[in-house]
């Protein structure tokens, strides 16, 4: 009886109120010593769920003894709830998930900024909805540019509550339901739900555990007709009664969802510039270089075709940052090739418009291209930038924090040719001139070349100053600064047990 009943309250907990239901009757006849603890259950679903309670969990109550139904008032509520449609949002999809048992979850896009998306969630968010607006871009015929930035998602569990345990490549598609529903203002279709992976591309991937995933919407939401699945998962075209919709493509699934979306006028033709130089910064600070990349080219190729339209004080300094951001992302990545290019472009732009342009922008164009340098192994040719860097911020009078970024830079270039105590005293000296806020970085830096050198003495100390200012930052800091944290003492827990 024990197992029986904590099995009733584990679905309750996760509102799997059918499952609950159907399990409680199954086992009535065990639970003799707790039936009215079940019966005032059963009585709480009738009255506080009833849309999500189905005809077979409902068959199943009925057949329960008629008087305890009578004495337990269930029978009354049975004859005065009427069930009513549950009502789509748009920016709302339910999808099912699967841990130790199937179940299922909604998932609510709202356009509204709010700090603190988990990094898993704010990167799932972005590749999916930068494939949600290019098939958007496609099947409207319009220029579409993704801002994750303005977009918050929230995981529900059938009570309204946030799970923040939820997560997992496999809801890909119903976010892009989500997305698209949201921004067009059409509700997605309350039959309709979807689990499939959803590439940056638009493809279309397989989910796991997909028989217990529709086994479970198929018990919990009974409304439910149609579950779109991806065209490479390995299953029939219907399953526990559910029709599946096999796609390859975003487009293909938003079509099928939203069948006369191409005739709703839901997005802008025209790109306000500053707006989207603002939401690059902001992606650029975010790590989500991806979407960084592509929101400039874009913006390039905007500013390139309709040169009459921007004057040349808005559009020269315009392309250097968009040219500037895409350097600088390609080289967080890895591109050395797409990095230098990109650079390039950005000093050239200078060099023939230099009155157009703000100087720090182009020296921190230059110190991005330094670090090109250093990627490629053109060490020489990096160094004698670096100091070419000095001689000129010292003559325009820069301000401290772009000297301090350059010291910083060349620090972890002496770091690279593992010329370890000129790497210690350039990022001492960029310490002192960098912006307090961003400091906390710089701790990680230094931690990192007394771990390469093997002082973990002082790399554990610059650790720790790198913990405690993590500690003091803002959230935004915080979220962006933890992940370099962690593997800056990664490895140096790894060097360490090495040595020992």
């Amino acid at each position: 009886m024990k197992d029986v009943l904590s099995m009733i309250k584990l679905h309750e907990r996760e509102g799997n109120f059918n499952a609950a239901i159907l399990y409680a009757v199954a086992n009535y006849q065990e639970l003799a010593l707790v039936r009215p603890e079940i019966l005032r259950c059963l009585r709480y679903f009738l009255e506080e769920h009833r849309p999500l309670i189905s005809p077979e969990a409902l068959d199943a109550i009925r057949s329960l003894p008629t008087s305890h139904l009578h004495h337990s008032g269930i029978r009354a509520v049975l004859a005065l709830v009427a069930w009513q449609t549950p009502k789509p949002a748009a920016g709302s999809i339910v999808f099912p998930v699967v841990t130790s048992f199937g179940m299922v979850r909604e998932i609510v896009v709202r356009e509204e900024h709010r700090q603190g998306l988990a990094a898993p969630r704010l990167q799932l968010l972005d590749r999916v909805g930068s494939a949600t607006f290019g098939a958007l871009g496609k099947l409207l015929a319009r220029r579409c540019l993704w801002r994750p930035e303005r977009f918050h998602v929230d995981i529900l569990d059938p009570y309204g509550r946030e799970d923040l345990q939820v997560h997992g490549e496999s809801m890909g598609l119903a976010l892009a339901l989500a997305l698209c529903s949201l921004i067009a203002g059409i509700p997605v279709p309350l039959e309709l739900s979807a689990s499939a992976m959803v590439a940056r591309d638009g493809s279309i991937l397989p989910a796991a555990n997909m028989e217990e995933k529709l086994a479970t919407l198929a018990r919990e939401r009974f409304f439910l007709k149609q579950v779109l699945v991806s065209d490479r998962q390995d299953i029939g075209d219907s399953f526990a009664g559910l029709q599946l919709l096999k796609v390859g493509s975003l487009e293909q699934a938003l079509v099928c969802a939203f069948p006369d979306l191409q005739k709703t006028a839901c997005l802008k033709a025209d790109v306000e510039i500053d707006s989207e130089l603002q939401a690059l910064e902001r992606q650029y600070d975010l790590y989500l270089f991806d979407t960084c990349i592509e929101n400039a080219a874009s913006l390039i190729s905007i500013l390139q075709r309709n040169r009459a339209r921007f004057p040349p004080d808005r559009a020269i300094p315009a392309l250097f940052t968009c040219y500037w951001k895409k350097g600088s992302c390609h080289c967080h990545r890895g591109e050395v090739g797409g990095s230098r290019h990109a650079l390039e472009k950005a000093v050239k732009l200078y060099e023939k418009f230099s009155g157009y342009i703000r100087s720090d922008d182009y020296l921190d164009a230059q110190i991005s291209y330094a670090v090109t340098l250093k990627d490629i192994f053109r060490y020489q040719e990096a160094e004698e930038l670096h100091f070419q860097l000095m001689r000129e911020m010292d003559a325009r009078k820069t301000l401290a924090h772009v000297r301090g970024k350059n010291l910083s830079t060349l620090s972890q270039l002496y770091l690279a040719m593992r010329r370890f105590e000129e790497a210690e005293t350039y990022q001492r000296l960029a310490m002192g001139l960098i912006n307090r806020e961003e400091l906390c970085r710089n701790y990680g830096y230094l931690a990192q070349i007394h771990t390469r050198a093997g002082n973990f003495r002082k790399a554990a100390a610059a650790l720790a100053s790198y913990r405690r200012l993590l500690g003091r930052a803002p959230r935004q800091v915080r979220s962006s600064h933890t992940p370099y944290y962690h593997w800056i003492r990664a490895e140096y827990l790894y060097k360490r047990l090495i040595m020992l």
